[in-house]
């Protein structure tokens, strides 16, 4: 995936929830799959377990998808010294305060491989997920993470976000790197799946679908693109937005994340850069839609920080992450964007991504070392007040 699969590896993390009373519905059963295998098959599992986390010297968190206040997964990326590197599967079921480890890319067991590594992972139930990766990697749990199937598709991009809208309809957004990206689509649950590309001019960040017709993918450099026939074609909407402020060209907006919460209602944040004589001056722009994407309104939601990470609860609600990494603050709404709070985060390190469930409970990561890169995670549980560590600093 050229120069995006080392940025996507250690630099990027991606976070998705899965948003209760829209996300949370069934895949489809069946096994499609090429290879299956369970824990207890591994050669010394237990061992193995103990030592998946301490043994290597860099670590980044990829992904998370809350399911609730109490369930959810994080998939942990690790290098070692001698540059090798795996990718750890990690399930909650009590909030945060205890962590199972279900699965590594690099143990041996005939179906993932020591230069595998996943991207991103989701959840729709406490049984049934999926977790997406390196080379057009795709794994399936239908008993909460125990034991996994795993398909190879006909795809050498690396695969960085999925999301499914119901039991049958879901995509995956490749990434071939700053020039093509790819969309797989399913309407079986997973059985097959169809390829689609996008010629783009830059990296692709966000995909959400309002229905299983009418979807967005959106990315740097101005870059959005709307299906309406459920990803077979796609059509750029990216100058439109653009237009919406004066004097901006595309090249001065970066679309940070796309997120429907319902059929009608839809969000894209973007950042822009229209610093002159070296100086940055960063905005941070929240589009919303009633009508399933086809017109947008925009407000301003930050003059000089940036946005570069959002979540959306609710039409009134959002929480978004600064892109000056400069600010250890998140910001946060409950009237619709019309004021912000700055919320204090806990520490001085840099926050790289969010994810929360409901207005209370939230995870964020932060970069609390850059050689070697190690991210660390936290958690609150009452809206951002206090943090609590939950994994332990390498």
């Amino acid at each position: 995936m050229k120069n995006k699969t080392k940025r996507a590896g250690f630099f990027i993390v991606t976070l998705c929830v899965a948003w209760s009373g829209y996300f949370n519905l069934a895949f489809c059963c069946g096994s499609p799959y090429e290879h299956s295998f369970h824990l207890a098959d591994i050669p010394d599992y237990a061992s193995r377990l103990a030592t998946a986390i301490s043994s290597s010297d860099q670590r980044s968190i990829s992904s998370i998808c809350a399911l609730n206040r109490k369930v959810a997964w994080v998939i942990v990326r690790e290098g070692g010294s001698l540059g090798t590197s795996r990718s750890v599967i990690l399930r909650t079921t009590n909030g945060g305060q205890s962590w199972e480890r279900q699965i590594a890319t690099d143990w041996g067991d005939g179906v993932t491989y020591p230069s595998d590594y996943l991207l991103d992972i989701e959840f729709i139930d406490s049984q049934t997920g999926w977790a997406v990766g390196s080379d057009g990697l795709i794994m399936k749990s239908s008993d909460g993470g125990k034991s996994w199937t795993t398909k190879r598709t006909a795809t050498e991009s690396a695969l960085t976000h999925i999301r499914f809208l119901d039991r049958s309809h879901g995509w995956v957004l490749g990434d071939f790197g700053y020039d093509e990206a790819e969309i797989l689509r399913t309407s079986n649950g997973g059985a097959t799946w169809q390829h689609h590309r996008i010629k783009n001019n830059w990296w692709l960040n966000s995909l959400s679908f309002a229905s299983r017709r009418n979807g967005w993918v959106v990315g740097e450099r101005g870059q959005a693109y709307q299906t309406t026939d459920g990803g077979a074609t796609w059509v750029s909407r990216g100058m439109e937005l653009v237009k919406k402020f004066d004097n901006l060209k595309d090249l001065d907006v970066s679309f940070q994340t796309v997120k429907f919460i319902n059929a009608d209602v839809g969000f894209i944040v973007a950042h822009t850069d229209r610093g002159t004589d070296g100086i940055s001056e960063l905005t941070g722009i929240v589009f919303k839609t009633n009508d399933g994407g086809y017109t947008w309104k925009a407000t301003v939601a930050t003059k000089d920080l940036g946005v570069r990470e959002a979540v959306f609860l609710n039409e009134a609600e959002a929480w978004l992450v600064p892109y000056d990494r400069r600010e250890h603050k998140l910001l946060h709404t409950r009237d619709k964007g019309k004021t912000w709070e700055a919320v204090s985060t806990p520490s001085l390190s840099v926050i790289d991504r969010i994810a929360f469930v409901d207005s209370l409970h939230g995870w964020l990561t932060v970069v609390v070392s850059s050689v070697p890169f190690i991210e660390q995670l936290y958690h609150t549980s009452d809206g951002g007040r206090t943090w609590q560590r939950q994994l332990a600093d390498k």
